[in-house]
């Protein structure tokens, strides 16, 4: 599924910081946002990963439910949300489909029961 890609991509977009740091006076907390000058316009990311991304923009989830992530894993998130202009939730849905699925048998001999994964 090219995980190893996509981790690479956000362990670069961390390394080379390409957030700037912003306060919010509503929270009075710091909070960090993407500087688009920074963003490489003409990075072109391969035809699997590309492929991954399209099928994550076409898929269709309910994306109601609330999951916390690493502050830095949504910082990466949020600059592929940008330059690949594919939708956070649908994503990090569609990342977390597969990989229930690909490890659909030991997570049912571990829940002992079933959704609509297992």
């Amino acid at each position: 599924m090219g995980n190893s890609k996509l981790k690479a991509l956000a362990e670069s977009v961390i390394a080379n910081k390409y957030v700037d740091d912003v306060s919010s006076e509503k929270k009075k907390e710091e909070k960090r946002v993407v500087n688009p000058e920074v963003l490489d316009k003409d990075f072109k990311v391969d035809e699997k990963l590309e492929n991954i991304f399209a099928e994550a923009k076409n898929a269709k989830y309910e994306c109601s439910g609330t999951v916390y992530i690493d502050g830095e894993i949504k910082e990466a998130l949020n600059i592929i949300k940008i330059k690949c202009n594919v939708d956070m939730s649908n994503l990090v849905s569609y990342i977390l489909e597969n990989w229930l699925l690909s490890n659909k048998e030991q997570l049912q001999q571990l829940l002992k029961r079933s959704n609509k994964f297992f």
